[in-house]
């Protein structure tokens, strides 16, 4: 946010989090920060960029309505033994890790080579009503929830894929709203779009930081 003329967003949003830890609900005059919007962070093609209704536990904490990011960081390769089963095992650490920063001299694959982030697959059913699993939390996060993190992170691990009202493991794959592909920027800050039919193996290796792969992926 610094970086895109939103500094006094991003030092109230952290100031949120730091000082109202748990499920304190934080004070109203507060809430304008939940609900302010970074247009950047939405994709006009699957909705206006606007502050959205908060289920539970997000509404009790941060008011009735939070503003939305329609991308999420790469989290790294993963392995699932059944694609219709939600849980997946982290096989290679991405550029986002759980409570580390990743720094530039880590990602050894190449930065042009690595997956920064994404458009993040959700239901279109539920582009604006706030039960979308992958995209339930406002932009100020949520540290003390386990499950916020799906609202900002995807792997590599079952495929991509296009939006689809039965895509109930949204939560943890890259996707779009567009036919042909989804919208991706490498670590060095290079644009792709990525097939849905793009070689898993491929995909892995640009997921992964340090993975060792020679693989390249191509427009």
């Amino acid at each position: 946010m610094p970086f895109m003329e939103q500094s006094q967003l991003s030092i109230n949003l952290g100031r949120i989090c730091d000082t109202m830890p748990g499920t304190t609900p934080i004070p109203a005059a507060d809430y304008k920060y939940i609900e302010a919007v970074v247009p950047q962070f939405y994709c006009p093609s699957r909705r206006d960029a606007k502050s959205y209704d908060l289920v539970t536990p997000f509404v009790e904490k941060f008011g009735p309505y939070g503003a939305r990011t329609d991308y999420a960081m790469s989290g790294g390769a993963a392995y699932t033994a059944d694609v219709t089963l939600a849980g997946i095992d982290l096989t290679q650490p991405g550029i986002w890790a759980c409570g580390n920063k990743t720094q530039m001299k880590e990602v050894t694959d190449g930065t042009s080579n690595t997956l920064f982030l994404g458009e993040k697959a959700m239901n279109p059913l539920r582009y604006k009503t706030g039960m979308d699993y992958g995209d339930r939390t406002p932009i100020a996060g949520y540290p003390e929830y386990y499950a916020a993190a799906n609202s900002y992170v995807r792997f590599i691990a079952r495929g991509t894929e296009h939006d689809s009202p039965s895509s109930c493991m949204a939560c943890h794959d890259f996707g779009s709203a567009h036919a042909p592909g989804w919208n991706s920027v490498m670590t060095d800050g290079s644009i792709r779009v990525m097939s849905y039919t793009a070689d898993m193996t491929i995909l892995k290796a640009v997921a992964s930081i340090a993975g060792n792969e020679t693989a390249t992926l191509e427009n």
